[in-house]
């Protein structure tokens, strides 16, 4: 009994190359993510809250110009649809609003889904003012 391949083999160059230059990206250089639970501790422990809208913004010292953001989205903000939605709504409003250098977490609420994105990026503004 012969077997044969269900996928036949195309020569290279047919399809686009891997790790080839990529459009120009939107996204700020200079801001970076919080990710070690040691950075999220420092930061909710020793940085000063502000809570406005339905976002909480805990800022605290960091390294001079550079803005480094951690993102919650917890239950409460819904399930994890709205918990993902919330989180790239807010990363996006922190490329839009020019913040300070610092460490910040942001924490999000049921309404950051749904409201306005220009309303998401004063919140954030405003959350993140000395």
């Amino acid at each position: 009994m012969a077997s044969g391949t269900v996928c036949r083999l195309v020569p290279d160059g047919q399809y686009s190359r891997p790790g080839g230059p990529k459009a120009a990206n939107a996204s700020r250089p200079d801001i970076l993510s919080l990710k070690s639970s040691d950075d999220f501790s420092r930061v909710l422990s020793l940085g000063t809250r502000r809570r406005v809208g339905d976002i909480t913004v805990v800022r605290a010292p960091g390294q001079p110009a550079q803005v480094r953001v951690g993102l919650v989205a917890g239950k409460r903000t819904g399930n994890a649809v709205q918990r993902n939605r919330a989180k790239r709504r807010i990363r996006q409003a922190v490329r839009k609003a020019e913040i300070p250098a610092g460490d910040y977490v942001v924490m999000a609420g049921p309404a950051t889904v749904s409201v306005s994105f220009s309303e998401l990026v004063s919140w954030l503004r405003e959350g993140c003012r000395a």
